[in-house]
């Protein structure tokens, strides 16, 4: 067990949890406090992201959605699990949480991350800038190669859908989708 893996198994749920919220909150307030300063029309721009019909809900959250889940279940399936495992982190924060703990915890990733990374990178510089920085937040990750390539893929394909729509809704049905049904195998110990 390495010197990270020992720190997380002495947290507890609620430290670790804690630590969760305030990193999102941090990629939130800095996605809305970039737009403010550096976006022409902060109000137009914030406006537009948020459009829904049901037929490119399905096609645009769930599809891509399920795909990703099933990429994962393959991994999971054919891999080690010391291939996929992140060290603890999401076992220690989902493994002892409530259901609707875990939707809110899950739905307040998938805003504040498609908030930065979605919503404000990717207009700003480019759908391959933020997919590449979206995959390096998720630092935890760079030692394990199954998992970085993992999220540099999801973070590719949920860019690609923000290319194709130019709104955020749909990115962040699909990465709530994602995100809350591995939580909840994590929860169930279906991983």
């Amino acid at each position: 067990m390495t010197d990270k893996e020992k720190l997380i198994q002495q947290m507890s749920t609620k430290e670790i949890t804690k630590q969760l919220l305030l990193s999102q909150i941090f990629l939130f307030l800095l996605g809305i406090v970039i737009s403010a300063i550096f976006m022409e029309s902060f109000t137009e721009h914030w406006k537009s992201q948020w459009d829904f019909t049901f037929s490119e809900g399905v096609w645009y959250g769930i599809v891509p959605a399920l795909f990703i889940i099933g990429m994962d279940l393959l991994l999971m399936k054919t891999l080690p699990e010391n291939h996929y495992d992140d060290g603890g982190i999401n076992r220690k924060v989902f493994e002892k949480q409530s259901v609707s703990m875990i939707v809110l915890l899950t739905a307040i990733v998938a805003i504040s991350e498609e908030v930065l990374f979605r919503g404000v990178l990717q207009p700003m510089f480019s759908y391959v800038t933020a997919s590449l920085l979206f995959a390096l937040v998720h630092i935890r990750y760079l030692k394990k190669p199954v998992l970085f390539l993992s999220v540099l893929y999801i973070s590719f394909l949920l860019g690609f859908v923000y290319e194709q729509t130019q709104v955020l809704t749909y990115v962040i049905i699909a990465h709530f989708l994602v995100d809350v049904t591995l939580a909840l195998m994590i929860r169930y110990g279906t991983q």
